[in-house]
Order: structure tokens, then sequence, then C-alpha cells
């Protein structure tokens, strides 16, 4: 029996070193001597061979597996040949990681389920590598990319915009709004009352261009060679560790990330307001005057939609948190419980996540509107499978890749109509300082 992915291999070799050579032949527009097309034709022919042998041999092990009935390669499927037109092609996720496993096994069969799943994924086959990566089952999709965006509050909230078949980013423009001053709204949209001019001067938006590429967001599991025979154990084990750990650095990157290779987080975003200690406060504390200013520089548009992000290390000085209301002076508490076991911080969600750094450094506690966070994702999963990174373990390695990208819509921080400090600025991204 011959390895295909090992035969495609080849094929791939040989297709680089013909255009290779083609191109130095031709370089200049010089044509080819009678010795170079010779030579050049034994590539194309040596090529065309590989790819009938490739055929024949994947044509050869389906009947080998049809003749075995799928027993003879491990392989264990229930009812007709064919599946019924919109029906899954595997009976669960974990039927078909067991069937990538195994067709990544030196020696092994790949199940034609495998390639008949990527099919059914339009416009994602260009995800599948040359190594003999194979998409996860659109059905399956759904729940595992559920399982992500239910294990963060963060990203479940975001502006998510899928990309479609043939597209590996997003190109969008958006209105450089700096300032909401006169002439500067919308970037330059300005209107006139009647009698402040006769003829008004034409004005026209300002746009600002970006560009969003999708990044690879990658887990691995490990799973023993018994759990593989399970295929119902397999899927409970691996979908937890799967969307529990991108969940986690999804969430870190919308936070924390630096953009390279990641998300932009909203901690290394030019739109970002930092508001300072005040004078005489106490290093590592939290307090009211803090929470105020940082609400102060939410934009109202954006304050039914703002949420509260802190570390939970500083969970008991919220709790601490205190405003004076009416003639008498009377303390309120800021940081309230919710009947479901939640908080609120001016009447917003205030949700304690791993991410956010410890009290005292900045971004400790962060206000923003994550309608203004930008999230685009290819809808399908990669699974790869390796026998050999534990191999003296006796598990399976699996490797899924989930592609992901997002950053602030804003470019820049936002000067208000009306003010009378020059270091005041509004932002749907609010942190605290290092204090």
């Amino acid at each position: 029996m011959k390895d295909i992915n090992d035969l495609k291999g080849q094929k791939a070799d040989l297709l680089k070193q013909a255009r290779a050579f083609d191109d130095e032949c031709t370089k200049d527009s010089r044509k080819m001597t009678g010795e170079e097309q010779e030579k050049y034709q034994k590539m194309v022919d040596d090529i065309r061979a590989l790819d009938i042998t490739i055929k024949r041999e994947e044509e050869l092990q389906a009947l080998e597996m049809s003749a075995a009935g799928n027993e003879g390669a491990g392989f264990h499927r229930e009812g007709a040949e064919a599946d019924p037109p919109g029906q899954r092609v595997f009976a669960s996720l974990g039927d078909q990681l067991r069937a990538i496993s195994r067709a990544q096994t030196p020696g092994g069969v790949v199940d034609p389920r495998l390639t008949r799943a990527v099919s059914d994924i339009s416009g994602m086959s260009e995800m599948v590598d040359s190594e003999g990566g194979f998409l996860v089952e659109k059905d399956f999709i759904p729940g595992l990319l559920q399982d992500v965006y239910k294990n963060t509050e963060l990203a479940s909230r975001c502006l998510k915009v899928p990309i479609g078949a043939g597209r590996n980013g997003l190109r969008y423009r958006y209105i450089d709004e700096t300032s909401r001053a006169d002439g500067s709204r919308a970037g330059g949209v300005r209107a006139y009352w009647e009698d402040e001019a006769d003829a008004p001067t034409a004005t026209n938006p300002k746009f600002g261009r970006a560009e969003l590429s999708l990044r690879d967001l990658k887990a691995l599991c490990y799973a023993t060679n018994d759990l593989l025979e399970d295929a119902q154990a397999l899927e409970g084990l691996l979908i937890p560790q799967f969307s529990q750990e991108m969940a986690f650095k999804l969430q870190d990157a919308i936070v924390n990330g630096d953009g390279a290779g990641k998300p932009l987080g909203v901690l290394n975003s030019d739109a970002l307001v930092s508001i300072d200690g005040e004078s005489g406060q106490d290093a590592d504390t939290l307090i009211t005057e803090n929470i105020l200013k940082m609400w102060k520089s939410m934009p109202a548009g954006s304050r039914n939609r703002a949420i509260w992000l802190y570390n939970q290390e500083l969970e008991d000085q919220l709790e601490l948190l205190q405003v004076a209301i009416g003639t008498g002076g009377q303390l309120m508490k800021m940081f309230m419980s919710t009947i479901d076991g939640g908080n609120t911080l001016k009447g917003r969600p205030a949700i304690p996540i791993e991410q956010c750094p410890g009290p005292g450094d900045a971004g400790t506690i962060i206000c923003m509107d994550p309608s203004q966070y930008l999230l685009i994702d290819k809808n399908g999963v990669q699974a790869d499978s390796s026998i050999h990174v534990r191999f003296i373990y006796n598990e399976t390695t699996f490797r899924f890749i989930y592609r992901v990208n997002g950053q602030p819509m804003r470019a820049s921080k936002i000067t208000p109509y009306k003010r009378t400090s020059s270091s005041f600025y509004t932002s749907p991204y609010v942190a605290v300082a290092s204090i």
C-alpha cells in the first residue's frame, strides 16, 4: 500500500522545481533551448505520472475499504454507504476525530468521508494543508464555536463579521472622527442654519481605511489510544479542552493583544483613554473618583452597551466603593449584586476576567463598549493529529485551528464638542492607568 500523502508531497516538490526551472529559463523573455525543453518536458511527464499513481491508489484504497465493510480499516459506519442529502457525513465529532487520527497514521487508510466532509464546507477547502489537515464537519462547527464564545463574556458581545469563501480577511472603511467640534463631526461634515451663511460651504465625511487579516488560533489536545476507540468519550474530552483554551486566548488578545499575529487589544489601542490616579492616592488602590472619571469618558451613545471588566483580585476594593447622594450625604454602594449572581457598576454589567492585570497595574479595570470591537472569523475549524508528539505516552495529539482576528473599530480617542479641560477625551475604550 502506498502512502498517498507522501505521493502528494512528491508531486508538490516536482511542481515547485518545474516552476523554478521555467522561470529561470524564460526570464528576460528568453526562449528555452532544445536541451532545456527536453528537461522541462521530463519534469511535466513525471508530475503527470505521479498524478495517475495518486488517483489509482485512492481508488484502490476506497475499494479495499468498501470490500472490508470499513471494518478492516477500523472505521465504524452505520447505515447505507452514502448519506442522505443534508445529513451529517459522520455520526459525531468523536467519530470524525477518530477517522482523522487513523488517516494520518503511517500505513493508515483515508476514510472517504473525510474528503466528503471537506467538500460539503463551501469555500473552506483552502484550509486543508498539504500535510493532511481535515476540516471539522460543518454540522459540528457551530457547537465547537458556541462553546468557545460561551466561555468568554467578552468575545460573545463583540461585533462579529464572518469572512466568506475565497477571502482571507476584511477591508473596510470607517468614519475617521477624532473630534465632535463643528467641522469635525463624521470627519468633516457640517450643517448650517439658514441665517448663518447665504451660501453654505460644501462638506464631506472623512473616511479611514482599515484591513484585518485572519490569524490562526491553535490548540492542542491529547487522547490516549484506548480513548480513540470510544468516539463519544473522545468528543466529551476534547470539546471542553478545545473550547476553554481557545476562549481564554481569544479574550486575552481582545484585552492585551499587540496586533502582531494576533488581535489588537483595547489596552494597546491608540483610541484608549487612560484615567490617572488622584493626587495622594495610595499605590495599588481603586477609589470612587477613578470610577467616576472612567464613566465620564465613556461616550453617551455607548453607555447603554458598556460593560466593566476587572481583575478578581480587585473585588474587595470594588465592594467598598461608595458615593454620597441627597442633601444628607447618604452613602450608597456603587458595586451592586444582581439576583442572577452577577454584579453591576454604574448600572452596567461588571465582569471579573483573568486577563485584566492585577491591582495597581494599567487596565486592572476597563470600561468598554464591546460593539465597537470588530471580530472576524472564518466559520471552519481545522483538525490535525499526530501519533509522534506523545508517542511514549501512548497518546495521539489533536491540533485544532480557528481562523480569527480582531481590533478596535475606533482609531483614536475623541475630542468632545464642548469641553473646558484640554486633557478630557471620550472613547468606547477606557481603562484606569497604573497607580
